[in-house]
């Protein structure tokens, strides 16, 4: 089957017209030309690939301008990706930057509180109450009546002070810590000035009345006792360097009397109370007790063998004050190193 056609065409269309053909029946008729239905489809079919043949270039150009302007997005998205990048960069660079910031802060707290309680007195025996935080105001700290300074070894021991205690001030208006009993004049009966640490240090009252005593140490927190065996007020322990307002006190309000204040390195040891009448000869003092071992100390207060891991580089001084004041070994940790 062959058919021959001629295109005619100008810049605004084009026509088809029949030349001749073999095997599609060509005739011509009463009603005129007819050909086979086949004719129609083929030039129809033509005509489509000629349209479509000339609109290719206008759908070449717009696509090129698509594909132009989908760079071009892809471009401003990239760059404003890169700036939100960026932006997340630095936001996790300020989160990193805080969180260091808000670590070292934590870390120097922490060393701070560690210092801190590495400093306070460590009060063992008897029944002193301890409250941590407590400071009193500079009026109520100051003026006390004169000013003891000690170094580990002082002679004679034990000091004595005299002076009068009591009056209508109650611990509670002053400020004291709840458990803090006893009526003072409002000002520190004493200042003790320790220019060393004490690994051990007992200050008590006697008196023909019901004492009480208060000692404020360095970092502001209070001890207080109201009686240390008959009328007597007694707080003992390690005392880290420093000055300590000496508070002394009466049971009852509104009672003056004179009292002894001692100062010694030894523990009591059942002795009979220091008399007011006069003061106890001055004698060679008892030889210091042995320095004692972590380790020995941590045996000695009953704690297994496997608890002395907690001894590698603490102090001895801190360790032993610590465990005989019946602390668990586990609470080293907070001895400094």
């Amino acid at each position: 089957m062959t058919l021959r056609v001629s295109i005619d065409y100008s810049p605004t269309g084009f026509a088809i017209s029949y030349i001749d053909s073999h095997g599609y029946n060509y005739q011509v008729g009463p009603q005129g030309p007819m050909i086979s239905s086949r004719y129609v489809q083929y030039t129809e079919n033509l005509r489509r690939s000629i349209r479509d043949e000339l609109g290719r270039p206008a759908r070449e150009a717009q696509a090129a301008v698509q594909a132009q302007r989908d760079h071009e997005m892809a471009l401003v998205d990239a760059q404003r990706q890169q700036q939100v990048d960026a932006l997340n960069a630095q936001a996790a660079e300020r989160d990193r930057d805080r969180q260091a910031i808000t670590e070292r802060e934590r870390l120097r707290t922490e060393r701070a509180h560690a210092e801190a309680e590495a400093r306070r007195p460590i009060i063992v025996g008897h029944s002193a109450t301890a409250v941590v935080g407590l400071r009193f105001n500079a009026g109520q700290v100051q003026g006390a009546r004169g000013t003891v300074r000690l170094n580990p070894g002082f002679t004679p021991d034990p000091r004595t002070i005299n002076g009068r205690a009591g009056g209508d001030v109650s611990a509670a208006q002053m400020g004291m810590p709840q458990g803090c009993t006893g009526f003072y004049s409002g000002a520190p009966a004493q200042s003790v000035y320790l220019a060393r640490d004490f690994n051990f240090l007992r200050m008590e009252t006697s008196a023909p009345t019901d004492t009480t005593l208060a000692v404020v140490a360095p970092d502001g927190s209070v001890w207080c006792d109201d009686g240390a065996g008959n009328t007597n007020a007694r707080i003992a322990g390690q005392f880290p360097a420093g000055p300590y307002r000496v508070f002394v006190g009466n049971y009852q309000q509104g009672v003056v009397s004179p009292y002894q204040l001692m100062i010694t390195e030894y523990e009591a040891q059942n002795q009979a109370p220091v008399v007011m009448a006069a003061p106890p000869p001055v004698q060679a003092p008892p030889p210091p007790p042995p320095a004692q071992s972590c380790t020995g100390a941590l045996l000695a207060a009953g704690h297994h063998a496997s608890n002395l891991v907690h001894c590698n580089g603490v102090p001895d001084r801190c360790a032993v004050a610590l465990l005989q004041a019946g602390q668990h070994p586990s609470n080293l940790v907070h001895c400094p190193r």
